[in-house]
């Protein structure tokens, strides 16, 4: 049976900001062995991450982060492992489209995934 999924605030708080630390090397080493040589992860702050995917479409990028956040799991000495929950906002650059402006539309989307995950 899988547990739920844990935000990173509370995995903060109930297991401490080293078991922090290795959620934040995980979903790096993760996300990385998923993409591909050309595209790119980077830290943007906090727990959140830019990744970007060249040449690929939403419903692929989606699936891509779907599988991500399946495989997000931290071992936990002597506890069940520790189920990693992702949110993720999600834009498409395109032509003369202004980075700054794509990155607050992303950064927007994650935001309301989670707010919509709060509420639940």
């Amino acid at each position: 049976m899988e547990s739920s999924r844990n935000a990173f605030k509370e995995i903060n708080d109930i297991y401490g900001h080293a078991t922090g630390d290795k959620v934040l090397q995980q979903i790096a080493s993760t996300v990385s062995a998923s993409i591909r040589q050309g595209d790119l992860l980077a830290r943007y702050g906090g727990d959140e991450f830019v990744l970007v995917l060249a040449d690929i479409g939403t419903k692929d990028a989606q699936s891509l982060l779907a599988r991500v956040g399946d495989q997000l799991i931290l071992p936990s000495a002597g506890q069940d492992p520790i189920h990693i929950g992702i949110s993720y906002g999600m834009s498409l650059l395109a032509g003369n489209d202004d980075l700054g402006d794509k990155l607050k539309q992303a950064d927007g989307e994650m935001y309301e995934a989670k707010r919509a995950k709060k509420s639940k």
